[in-house]
C-alpha cells in the first residue's frame, strides 16, 4: 500500500483547501454550480423519495422502518444555522419526532438546524395512499 509523506500530504492540502477547513463546503459564493447539473439529473429518481429539499449543504438520508413508514434524518453540513423547509412527497404525512423541533404543517417540515446538526423525524403513507 501506499503511504504519503508529510510533504505529499501538505502538497495536497494546498491543491485541495477544502481539506484544511472542516464543516462549511459552501465557500463564501455559496454551492458550486455543480450543484445545479446534479439536481436536474437526480430529479426522476426523486419520485420515490417521501421528502425534497431545496438547500444543496443539507442532507437527507431516508432509511425504510416498514412498507409504510421511513426515518428521515436531515443534516446540515453549514457552519452556520440553516433555516429550510422540506416538503413531503404526495401520499406522506409527517409521523414522530425524534430530533429537533421543527414545525409540521400537512406536507411541509420547517426547521432550524444549527451548524453540523440534525433534524430527525418519522413519514408514514396517507391511509388513502397505503
Amino acid at each position: 500500500p501506499a503511504v504519503l509523506s508529510d510533504v505529499a500530504i501538505q502538497a495536497k492540502s494546498e491543491a485541495f483547501p477544502i481539506a484544511k477547513a472542516p464543516g462549511d463546503r459552501s465557500a463564501k459564493a455559496g454551492a458550486p454550480p455543480c450543484w445545479q447539473i446534479y439536481r436536474h439529473i437526480v430529479e426522476p429518481l426523486l419520485a420515490g423519495r417521501a421528502a425534497r429539499k431545496s438547500h444543496p449543504l443539507l442532507a437527507v438520508t431516508e432509511h425504510p422502518l416498514g412498507e409504510a413508514r421511513r426515518l428521515i434524518v436531515a443534516i446540515n453540513h453549514c457552519a452556520t444555522t440553516l433555516n429550510e423547509t422540506l416538503s413531503l412527497n404526495p401520499g406522506w404525512e409527517i409521523g414522530a419526532i425524534h430530533r429537533g423541533r421543527p414545525r409540521c404543517e400537512r406536507d411541509l417540515v420547517r426547521g432550524t438546524w444549527p451548524s453540523n446538526d440534525a433534524i430527525v423525524f418519522e413519514v408514514c403513507k396517507r391511509k388513502e395512499h397505503s
